[in-house]
C-alpha cells in the first residue's frame, strides 16, 4: 500500500494541472490546440500514476473521457476514451482488481 502522502500529493498535483488548463482556456492566445494537447496529456499522466499508487482513483478517469471528447474532436476523443479505459483496466490487475 502507497504512502498516503503520495497519494494525496499526486491528486493535489492533478487538481492544480486541471485548474491551471482552465485558466489557460480563459487567458490563453487564440491558437489554444498545442497548449490543451500539453494540458491533456499532462493530466493524463498524472492520472495513470494516480491510478497505479491506489485504485480509489480509477475513478477520476470519468471526467477525463469528457475532457478527451471535448478537446480532442469526436474520432480521437473516442480513441483516446478507448485507451484510457484499457489503461484502467491493467492498472487496476497489480491492485487485484484484475483478479
Amino acid at each position: 500500500m502507497p504512502a498516503s502522502g503520495d497519494v494525496v500529493a499526486l491528486a493535489v498535483l492533478l487538481l492544480l494541472t486541471y485548474g491551471f488548463g482552465g485558466y489557460v482556456a480563459r487567458h490563453g492566445s487564440d491558437d489554444r490546440r498545442l497548449p490543451s494537447y500539453l494540458w491533456l496529456l499532462g493530466l493524463s499522466v498524472e492520472w495513470v500514476c494516480l491510478v497505479w499508487l491506489t485504485p480509489d482513483a480509477a475513478y477520476l478517469v470519468f471526467p477525463l473521457f469528457f475532457l478527451y471528447l471535448h478537446v480532442l474532436g469526436r474520432r480521437w476523443g473516442t480513441l483516446a476514451v478507448l485507451v484510457a479505459v484499457g489503461v484502467s483496466i491493467l492498472a487496476l490487475g497489480p491492485h487485484g482488481g484484475g483478479a
